[in-house]
């Protein structure tokens, strides 16, 4: 026999299976979130990581041509390229102001295996040993291991400290494309010379890079950086050897950790809930 339906009953049932489709756009919404969010923070610190890998290597050309020493020694620094008509390097005046062309062509391969293509143009104001000089850096269809890079790096010599060391500050406006996906960064660093100023040779510096900036990702979101511990940079090394990087992100707070100092292509990743990720430079 078939028992009729309450008024009831019938409102009991609409209630759970109301009840059930919040739950299941709840836990929906929180998956999608979750997913997110980890594509975000993957994407961020791997851009983070191309983005310091281009900071090295522009950093050893850009000094090597311009700033060996504090006696004002300036030239070109080898770089391990494997002839010296790899590059063509040129000057448009012999006193300064002067703008300094490096012309790499199709191709020019270095002795840690980095191709560059394209052309840079460093502009000086003056020597770049002296307070005051201003070196500013722009590129035309220039890459790096197929990674493209466009608009400007400037930098001030600041004088210096009070411990002798040479200091600068650099303002970068750069846009980087990596496997078709564009993001740009906007930064200021303070930056001093440890060691390696007194010397001529170039594969000697070591710096301490602090500050802060933005970065605008692909998608458009902005994200802010703030180096919460003085990035070190050795010329020996190929990659950034100690320092700790902050990203804030709509998601929240991760840090990117380069080590305790060894040279190395290790870092570490906090995400905003205390996991601890190992990730390859």
């Amino acid at each position: 026999m078939k028992v009729k339906e309450t008024k009831s009953n019938t409102m009991k049932k609409a209630n759970f299976y109301l009840i059930l489709s919040s739950l299941l756009v709840v836990v929906s919404l929180s998956s999608c979130r979750k997913d997110k969010e980890e594509e975000e923070e993957t994407n961020g610190y791997s851009e983070e990581a191309v983005a310091g890998y281009v900071e090295k290597s522009l950093s050893e050309e850009e000094d090597g041509l311009t700033l060996k020493n504090l006696s004002g020694g300036t030239g070109n620094c080898s770089f391990g390229y494997p002839s010296s008509s790899c590059a063509s390097i040129s000057e448009d005046s012999p006193s300064f102001p002067k703008t300094i062309t490096i012309d790499f062509g199709t191709g020019c391969t270095d002795y840690f295996g980095r191709t560059r293509i394209g052309k840079m143009f460093i502009h000086l104001t003056d020597s770049f040993h002296l307070a005051g000089a201003i070196r500013t850096v722009t590129f035309e269809n220039f890459s790096i291991n197929g990674i493209a890079i466009a608009g400007s790096r400037i930098t001030t010599n600041n004088g210096l400290n009070s411990s002798g060391q040479p200091t600068f500050t650099r303002v970068i406006d750069t846009d980087i494309t990596n496997n078709g996906s564009t993001f740009s960064r906007n930064f200021t660093h303070q930056m001093t010379w440890l060691s390696g100023y007194d010397t001529p040779a170039c594969f000697d510096n070591i710096w301490s890079i602090s500050g802060s900036g933005t970065v605008v990702r692909p998608n458009g979101n902005t994200l802010s950086r703030v180096i919460t511990s003085p990035l070190i940079v050795d010329f020996s090394c190929q990659h950034i050897k100690q320092g700790t990087v902050q990203i804030t992100t709509s998601f929240g707070l991760w840090t990117l950790d380069y080590g305790d100092g060894t040279c190395d292509n290790s870092a570490t990743v906090t995400r905003p809930n205390g996991t601890v990720n190992s990730i390859s430079l």
